[in-house]
């Protein structure tokens, strides 16, 4: 059994330990900046957020730089018996990733009491790759392409450079993703840094007494959704959230809707 199983496996047996809490140690550590418009009523709407991908010779971490700040403080929150969250940026997930595995793990907040968890294989990723070549910020790039999550992708990965990552979920081309686009352009990301020197620990489970639930992969999205597009009501439902008067009340639904109707351009596009 080689290196790269053995971390898989331990992290496989600890993640669905019930007291799962991991540390592992990366020596490169890449920012990529995600650039992407989440409402397709409005092209002109342009978000950005800054994402790290952290590599050692077992596996990688891909994350929201913003993210991994408000972690450590979520978790003292969490420790205290605190029930409240720092949202850092708007990526909440954590991605770890290994050559034959993808495992995604997100907690929302009051949607479920779990740290939610999903796995899905890289060999779905059926890369076409092609003569063209270009540079991008120095790197000699060659052009691949990618049909995942309902989008067609194209990427530029760097041969010289042998990692075989890159952001989000892509993975597996033979050399590292520089950046890499949605057809309709309205998701990108490109790599801003590479510091291949670094002794970086990260904790993947930030709630080590907190039970992972694993879940199918469309039912995650499909549940998760509805929460999110639903969220104010469900809250409100539960006691969770309350108006002082009807006015009020008429205010924030209104305020909720648009938030819901301008947030509409998911990366995936499951269902």
């Amino acid at each position: 059994m080689n290196t790269r199983t053995v971390y898989f496996l331990f992290f496989l047996l600890s993640a669905y330990s019930l007291s799962a809490q991991q540390t592992y140690t990366f020596d490169k550590a890449l920012v990529y900046k995600l650039s992407y418009n989440p409402d397709t009523t409005n092209r002109e709407r342009a978000l950005t957020e800054l994402m790290e991908l952290l590599v050692n010779d077992s596996l990688s971490i891909f994350r929201s730089v913003m993210q991994a700040g408000a972690d450590s403080v979520n978790k003292q929150y969490y420790l205290n018996g605190e029930n409240r969250i720092n949202t850092g940026g708007r990526i909440r997930y954590n991605l770890i990733k290994t050559p034959e595995k993808i495992i995604y793990l997100e907690y929302i907040h009051n949607f479920k009491d779990e740290l939610l968890s999903y796995t899905e294989s890289t060999s779905i990723q059926d890369w076409n790759i092609s003569d063209e070549e270009k540079s991008i910020n120095g790197w000699e790039c060659q052009a691949a392409e990618l049909r995942y999550g309902g989008r067609l992708w194209k990427a530029y990965f760097a041969p010289e450079i042998p990692i075989m990552d890159g952001p989000y979920k892509f993975m597996n081309l033979p050399g590292l993703i520089v950046k890499i686009t949605s057809d309709d352009g309205t998701w990108d990301f490109t790599l801003e840094s590479f510091n291949q020197n670094v002794n970086k620990q990260v904790e993947i489970n930030q709630y080590p007494t907190r039970k992972i639930l694993v879940m199918d992969k469309k039912a995650f999205y499909k549940e998760s959704d509805y929460f999110q597009e639903n969220r104010l009501f469900i809250e409100e439902s539960t006691g969770k959230m309350g108006f002082r008067t009807e006015e009020e009340r008429e205010g924030f639904v209104k305020r909720f809707k648009d938030y819901v109707r301008s947030n509409n351009n998911k990366l995936e596009k499951l269902y």
